[in-house]
């Protein structure tokens, strides 16, 4: 990971980061116990480790093969709480389209059941096959 002979991550190595290479990783460099001793790069990161664990947090609510009304209540206030610490965090970083539809993703699992039995990973595989096929751009040449 890391590297540009690696490749990007897909979206299930996304979700094994974030549940918990990511997790760990800023619990043990950028989290303090006492933020108020900290200098003011240490207290942003330690704000960016807080508010990671927000999103990992929607994210493992979100993503379960078994949902309830909690998991849906409890993924929409870890969201929130996320996109929150992004405007309070950084300000002059603009949210982005996905980041709205996030607010949307309660009602989906409301409507839909348990992610996996919706969610696009799969076909994901298949356009990562289509991004490998050479072409100049142009249709019927090759």
């Amino acid at each position: 990971i890391g590297t540009k002979a690696h490749g990007k991550l897909k979206a299930d190595q996304w979700k094994a980061v974030i549940e918990f290479e990511l997790r760990v990783f800023l619990m043990k460099n950028w989290y303090a116990s006492d933020p108020t001793a900290l200098d003011e790069q240490d207290k942003v990161r330690h704000e960016l480790a807080v508010n990671t664990m927000e999103l990992a947090c929607a994210i493992r609510q979100g993503i379960s093969y078994r949902i309830t009304g909690q998991h849906i209540d409890a993924f929409a206030r870890h969201m929130l709480a996320y996109l929150e610490g992004i405007r309070r965090i950084l300000p002059h970083q603009s949210l982005l389209p996905s980041h709205h539809n996030a607010l949307h993703i309660p009602d989906f699992l409301r409507r839909f059941g348990p992610m996996p039995g919706w969610w696009m990973f799969p076909f994901e595989r298949v356009i990562g096959l289509l991004q490998k096929v050479k072409t100049n751009g142009k249709i019927g040449k090759s």
